[in-house]
């Protein structure tokens, strides 16, 4: 029997005071966010460079597969609120 993919889910509030880092609880090979609050969501992967960053609009969501995969404790990306206040609900499948 193949091994079984082990989900986890965390949910993040975001505010446009400052980026919020998102750090991967268990290694995993991919990650899905999905913005589920009201106001569209700018992530980053060097919150210090708006060339990394891409927006996830309200109800959209982006997804990536790394061979390599996400080690645990690593901090991939950032997220902040385009406006307002938001939540973000980030997936991780290893």
């Amino acid at each position: 029997m193949p091994p079984r993919n082990r989900i986890r889910q965390t949910v993040v509030s975001v505010d446009t005071i400052g980026w919020d880092e998102v750090e991967v609880p268990a290694t995993a090979q991919e990650v899905r966010v999905k913005n589920t609050g009201v106001e569209d969501v700018r992530l980053r992967t060097d919150s210090a460079d708006s060339t990394t960053q891409l927006v996830i609009p309200v109800g959209g969501s982006e997804t990536w597969r790394l061979q390599v995969g996400f080690e645990r404790y690593d901090v991939p990306f950032s997220l902040q609120a385009v406006s307002g206040t938001g939540t973000v609900l980030v997936t991780w499948l290893a």
